[in-house]
């Protein structure tokens, strides 16, 4: 196979080619998966370990290097949490260089092992999902094999890499809003509201997460992989889940109600505001009647959507207002 540099991005799409509903989610792991697992990528495991060990050490002198520079754009303004809270940033550098190298000058052997084996069929993709009932997790999938290049963002204490069987790695897809909802609530030690406050952003965003021991709100985007797959049902789960949510009068407690109506006046005083308390059902579905409208121009869309749910993630309220949180995107 004749390789250059300009191909990864293209080779990158066809190591990662995915329906879009199945984009970050574990596949199915069948006799052919095994078969092709136990042949082509565990006689290569030493290798592929070493190679993705020396991969995460450039990216982490190069990820220190430019968080030590630029404080700012570290978690909680502080470099030296890292790598804690890098999974997905370490995840898809790892991955693009694995494949950088593979097309390198210097050609690497176990590149060609992971390419045969997709070309035979084997399944290679980045993955996300929930690790052992406990936290979100990113990771890779090698047919039968969980491969773990950020294992250590949870617990610094933990070596890099890790890879078992996906059979017995208590690695799993998240199925549902209210799996999602589950799951943040422990991993991040947080209390989760339905979105009855943001209405546009409603469908990429129908979650509100409040941290007591920051006294901060944000909205919970959904990771790619979700909100490609709500899309693609027209949003459904979403709309249900909060309509049932406004129909049980499940609200922010007060303290929050009034902090979020400061915040909107502060950072949108010319878009209409919601009612203080949420929107009601009627709202609910006209929001996302429109958002399906929009969904219905295909491709077009996405660049929306992106946009909608950077908005979303800019979304944070502080108990005092110590912080002076950046505006982003319209409610």
């Amino acid at each position: 196979m004749s390789r250059g540099a300009a191909d990864l991005e293209p080779l990158l799409n066809r190591l990662l080619a995915r329906e879009r509903r199945d984009f970050e989610r574990v596949m199915p792991v069948d006799a052919k998966q095994e078969e092709l697992t136990e042949r082509l990528i565990v006689p290569a495991l030493p290798a592929l370990e070493a190679e993705f060990l020396a991969i995460r050490e450039e990216i982490d002198r190069e990820m220190r290097r430019q968080l030590e520079a630029n404080p700012t754009s570290a978690i909680k303004g502080d470099p030296s949490r890292y790598p804690k809270g890098y999974c997905l940033p370490i995840t898809i550098r790892s991955f693009e260089r694995f494949v950088a190298r593979g097309l390198g000058a210097a050609r690497s052997e176990v590149f060609d092992a992971v390419w045969r084996f997709h070309e035979a069929g084997g399944v290679v993709g980045r993955v996300w999902g929930v690790l052992r009932e406990q936290y979100f997790q990113n990771a890779m999938q090698f047919g039968s094999l969980y491969f773990d290049v950020a294992n250590d963002t949870v617990d610094v204490r933990k070596p890099k890499i890790e890879h078992m069987p996906l059979a017995t790695s208590g690695f799993r897809n998240v199925e549902s809003i209210a799996d999602f909802a589950a799951i943040g609530e422990r991993y991040w030690k947080c209390r989760i509201y339905p979105n009855l406050y943001f209405p546009r952003m409603m469908p990429v965003a129908p979650l509100v997460r409040i941290d007591a021991d920051r006294e901060r709100l944000s909205l919970c985007s959904f990771n790619v992989s979700m909100w490609r797959r709500s899309i693609d049902e027209g949003f459904r789960e979403a709309e249900t889940r909060l309509c049932d949510e406004a129909r049980r009068g499940r609200r922010l407690p007060e303290p929050w109600l009034e902090r979020l109506e400061t915040y909107r006046r502060e950072h949108w005083p010319k878009s209409p505001s919601p009612p203080r308390e949420g929107v009601d059902e009627a709202a609910i579905r006209q929001a996302f009647e429109q958002a399906r409208a929009i969904a219905r121009e295909g491709d077009a869309s996405e660049g929306y959507f992106d946009r909608l749910s950077d908005a979303a993630r800019s979304v944070e309220v502080f108990g005092e207002f110590a912080e002076d949180p950046a505006a982003g995107g319209l409610p």
